[in-house]
């Protein structure tokens, strides 16, 4: 019979010293098994959902409702509320971009960890969002009334850069099926949202933003406790 080559030899040792595969990985190509079940029972992953709401929430709610507040709440006239109405959300885009970048200088040059630098962006913005969406009844000018929704979704925005990239510190493998989770939230918040502004003006006769408004407030602190209670930087699947 034929002798073993060395590189025979050296395959057969390949083999041998070979390390296993990473855990969540697949071993001969096939997909990877989701585990649903920790998924949805790991508090972080529930932080970054609940995150996801609440900037959904409040996203959706002043994209229905901001021409209404513009034209019944400040009295503004409807051509010029077209015109206010896309500037916050065009500061909106640029802080969402100026916000990853900020959390990878953070983590990279600064030396930051990773969970720390996500709980300061988010906490940051839900917090300065909130003051703002409390500070917005007592808006009496157009200008004024603008200036404020553009900080509320400035600020939503920078927040972006904690909750909205924890699935790929968390959760790697399966960021793609932890983004559905928390898209399915952001969803139901804007379809909740949305029709519950409806019903809190029509109760008070489509007079009352503060209701609407101390709402969205209440929801951007609960998005802040939450994640800095139970978020976390590590790489947990």
């Amino acid at each position: 019979s034929s002798q073993p080559t060395p590189d025979t030899e050296k395959g057969h040792a390949d083999v041998q010293i070979s390390s296993p595969p990473s855990p969540g990985k697949p071993i001969s190509g096939g997909s990877v098994p989701i585990p649903w079940g920790r998924l949805l029972t790991c508090p972080p992953i529930w932080a970054l959902v609940v995150n996801n709401f609440a900037f959904h929430y409040v996203v959706y709610v002043l994209m229905a409702w901001l021409p209404t507040y513009y034209e019944k709440g400040l009295k503004m006239n409807m051509a010029k509320a077209t015109l206010m109405n896309c500037l916050p959300f065009v500061v909106m885009f640029v802080f969402s971009n100026v916000s990853g970048v900020v959390a990878d200088r953070l983590i990279g040059k600064q030396g930051m960890a990773v969970g720390k630098a996500r709980k300061l962006l988010n906490t940051c913005g839900f917090v300065v969002a909130a003051i703002a969406l409390l500070l917005l009844p007592s808006a009496t000018t157009p200008a004024f009334g603008t200036f404020l929704v553009t900080i509320v979704l400035g600020s939503c925005a920078i927040a972006r850069g904690g909750f909205a990239l924890n699935h790929l510190d968390v959760a790697p493998t399966y960021a793609g099926s932890v983004m559905s989770i928390a898209n399915t939230a952001g969803t139901l918040a804007g379809i909740v949202g949305v029709g519950l502004t409806g019903l809190l003006l029509n109760a008070s006769g489509g007079e009352s933003w503060h209701s609407v408004f101390s709402l969205l407030a209440a929801i951007c602190g609960v998005g802040s406790i939450v994640f800095i209670a139970f978020g976390s930087g590590e790489r947990l699947f």
